[in-house]
This record gives structure tokens, C-alpha cells and sequence, in this order.
């Protein structure tokens, strides 16, 4: 020992050599061939976003648009801006990894815009084994857009995948009974997720652009 801080380790049987003292803020870990205690960084709690669709994806020509590719993020955050389907009444809703079954979970707030305010146009909402996540709803005119975000935890990991929405829906001319969304919520599937996709439950998506980060 020569220095203050120095510790001792085996490197075999009834065999000891020195670890010098490290440098302030270093940690002590194990090292690459998993054989002796080393100094290093202390790791970083910064969380890092990168877009994985470069410059986004248009939301046209298709009733499910797919972003894929995507791999050892477990934090997911996908932003759509003016979604729309060609046709009235359309749902815009996510699924994940193209999955069309009964795995979603979505509890929260669901807003209704009509033509006149009334106490009961915000209420509770949950959609229990559903087969999407759904974001905002187009009324009776196929006029409006849907922008909002889905930020999605523990998406590389083989357990539940959690979520949170929000999403809201700008009237089209004379349209009614749009709904907006604020909840939370869990996908059930296994697997890691690799892609993520916008769809319209009626009509091809014709506006809106989508971006997807991980980190």
C-alpha cells in the first residue's frame, strides 16, 4: 500500500496486489474479462433522444402508416402533427409493432367537442383489451386533424410496455363529436418493440407527418 485510498484484491489464492486509488467521481466496477475491480466513470443519468425516421414520415396513401427499424430504445417517443383520414368519423390510433390484437390497455380522460358546452363533454375513459391505442377521433366532417404524442416506457424488455398519451383533435368546417384524449396506459405484448404505426380505422391517412425517438 502506498497511497491513501489504496485497496487490496486477490488476483489468486492467498495472493494479494494493490488498486491504486482512482480519480474523484470514478467508480469501482468489474472489468471486461470479469477478473479483477477496476476505476471508471461514474455512469450518466442524461437521457439521449435521437429521431430514428430522419426528417419524419408522411401520414399518406395508406390506412396504416409504419415506422420500423427500431431497436434497443427503451424509451419511445413518437409525435404526430395534423394527422387525417379521407373519410368522416375515423379513429387515428397507434399499434405497436403491427400488433391487430386484443393487447392494449388505455385508461384517462376522453374530451367530446360539439356545438354547445355541456358538463358531461369530459369524462372518464378506458379501453380495456382493445386492439390499438386510440388518439384523437374525427367528427362528422372530414376536415380535422389530430396532433398529439406517445411516449412509451420499458420498450426494450420483454415485460409490460407502459404509456402515456395525449392527443387532441382541431374541429373541421361543421364537424361535431370529435374527442380528444389524456390517459395512460400498457401494452401486453411480449418481445421488444420494433416498430410503431399510425392508422386510421376508416380511410386512408391523408395529412400529418409522424416522428419517432428513442433513447
Amino acid at each position: 500500500m502506498t497511497t491513501a485510498g489504496d485497496i487490496l484484491y486477490a488476483t489468486a489464492a492467498d495472493t494479494l496486489t494493490r488498486l491504486g486509488i482512482g480519480t474523484a467521481g470514478q467508480v469501482l466496477k468489474v472489468n471486461s474479462g470479469a477478473t479483477a475491480p477496476e476505476w471508471a466513470a461514474a455512469p450518466t443519468s442524461d437521457i439521449n433522444w435521437t429521431l430514428l425516421n430522419s426528417g419524419g414520415t408522411a401520414l399518406t396513401g395508406a390506412a396504416t402508416v409504419t415506422v420500423s427499424g427500431i431497436s434497443n430504445k427503451n424509451m419511445i417517443m413518437v409525435l404526430i402533427s395534423e394527422a387525417s383520414s379521407a373519410n368522416a368519423n375515423s379513429t387515428i390510433s397507434f399499434q405497436i409493432n403491427s400488433d391487430t390484437g386484443n393487447n392494449y390497455h388505455q385508461y384517462g380522460a376522453v374530451q367530446t367537442g360539439g356545438s354547445t358546452y355541456a358538463a358531461s363533454n369530459t369524462a372518464s375513459g378506458s379501453n380495456t383489451s382493445t386492439d390499438r391505442i386510440r388518439a384523437g377521433d374525427g367528427g362528422t366532417d372530414a376536415g380535422y386533424v389530430c396532433s398529439g404524442g406517445l411516449m412509451i416506457t420499458g420498450a426494450n424488455t420483454s415485460g409490460v410496455k407502459a404509456y402515456q398519451l395525449l392527443a387532441g383533435v382541431t374541429l373541421g368546417a361543421g364537424a361535431n363529436t370529435n374527442r380528444n384524449r389524456f390517459s395512460m396506459g400498457y401494452w401486453s405484448g411480449s418481445g421488444t418493440i420494433t416498430s410503431i404505426s399510425v392508422v386510421s380505422n376508416s380511410g386512408n391517412l391523408d395529412n400529418g407527418t409522424v416522428w419517432v425517438y428513442g433513447a
